[in-house]
């Protein structure tokens, strides 16, 4: 079994297109042990609720309660839950968390990854990534149960354990839109689409 999977929202099973408010609605701070939320996270779904899947990747996760209580499971470090509404603007309306993620991990193998980053317009191109499995295994345990790869911040990486309990839930729910898949044994890292 693998040692780390990669969790992405499935493009293909998801129409929807959701827009989060500024982040003004909630308070996180790297270091500060510290969140207050106002009010639920008013999140918009550009058509219909009923288009809503249960696992979003906006730069932050947008996922059903039933996933944020898996996550919630392993006490991810440096990762926040908060409430969430989606809504499309009809009176439609569905719980969800909001998990703000701000652990993040230097750990790409740049000796094997094919990464070009283009800072002037803000772009990161990946032909290739790999995790260095080295200086993960040299990082606590808690430290890898849930992380995004400071060098690609698209790319959220998660442990063996939790991503079988991810793998779990995906086999009883027909129509997720988690997408769960193994880092291989030498830490290639799938594509994300």
């Amino acid at each position: 079994m693998a040692k780390y999977y990669l969790i992405t929202e499935n493009f293909m099973s998801n129409n929807s297109s959701l827009i989060a408010n500024d982040r003004s609605e909630y308070f996180c701070d790297l270091g500060s042990p510290q969140t207050s939320v106002a009010k639920d996270i008013d999140i918009t779904e550009e058509l219909s609720v009923q288009c809503t899947r249960d696992f979003h990747f906006i730069g932050e996760i947008v996922c059903s309660k039933a996933i944020s209580k898996i996550i919630a499971q392993f006490n991810p470090y440096k990762c926040l839950f908060l409430p969430a509404v989606v809504s499309d603007g009809q009176d439609s309306k569905a719980d969800f968390a909001l998990l703000s993620l701000e652990n993040i991990q230097e750990c790409a193998d740049m000796d094997k990854s094919e990464i070009v980053n283009v800072p002037r317009i803000n772009l990161i191109h990946v032909s290739e990534l790999y995790l260095d499995l080295e200086l993960l295994d040299k990082l606590p345990e808690y430290k890898r149960q849930l992380f995004i790869i400071e060098e690609t911040p698209d790319r959220i990486i998660v442990s063996k354990e939790l991503g079988e309990a991810l793998i779990a839930y995906r086999e009883t729910v027909a129509n997720s839109s988690l997408s769960i898949r193994p880092v291989s044994d030498d830490g290639r890292v799938p594509e994300i689409y």
